[in-house]
């Protein structure tokens, strides 16, 4: 989801990575998106959890090139329920992103490692990046982007959750300032959805 000047002028894009006219007419009856198939980034050897995820979760990185376009980029991902206004999470506040804070690095990674980065950051907050906001106040997204493929490429045979992991050690690794968004409000599972 990517917001450009307000909350009534919003632009949707849909990552796939392969979806049939007949979907894309159904979600377009909803509200106009544009529809991109993503490409996700090789490696030759992702770790054996990752077969549980899909590699469309790395469409994630995505946000940080739609900054060339856009003022602000927001991600849900796709198994989001969006039960209330999110005026809070569109609000202006001058952060570089909004997320959701987690575990610690070495907490979401859940083995022991050498890996010199990961080791820097192992006691480092984490994000948990199932709903977040980019702002171009972030810093150099494009050499965040380009951070972020190349240490998916290198650690993806050891990281099960590639995403929220190579997410939070971008936040921790570039300093982005960070604005703490509500678990319970934006990343509540949908049994929760009448406690909101």
């Amino acid at each position: 989801f990517i917001r450009h000047h307000s909350m009534e002028d919003t632009d949707v894009v849909v990552f796939h990575d392969g979806m049939d006219r007949e979907s894309m007419a159904a979600i377009s009856r909803i509200h106009a998106v544009h529809f991109v198939e993503y490409e996700p980034p090789r490696t030759n050897d992702w770790h054996p959890n990752f077969e549980h995820f899909t590699p469309m979760v790395l469409s994630k990185f995505e946000c940080l090139r739609l900054l060339n376009i856009y003022d602000s980029v927001t991600w849900f991902d796709y198994d989001m329920l969006v039960a209330k206004p999110l005026g809070e999470f569109f609000s202006p506040d001058g952060e570089g992103m909004k997320a959701i804070l987690g575990q610690t690095v070495s907490q979401y990674l859940g083995i022991e490692t050498d890996d010199a980065l990961i080791t820097r950051y192992a006691d480092a907050r984490g994000i948990h990046a199932s709903a977040m906001l980019f702002n171009r106040s972030i810093g150099n997204y494009t050499e965040m982007y380009e951070w972020c493929l190349a240490q998916t490429a290198r650690l993806g045979s050891i990281l099960a959750l590639p995403d929220q992991i190579i997410l939070s050690l971008m936040v921790n690794n570039f300093d982005v300032s960070l604005y703490p968004i509500s678990f319970e409000i934006y990343s509540s599972h949908p049994r929760d959805r009448d406690s909101l």
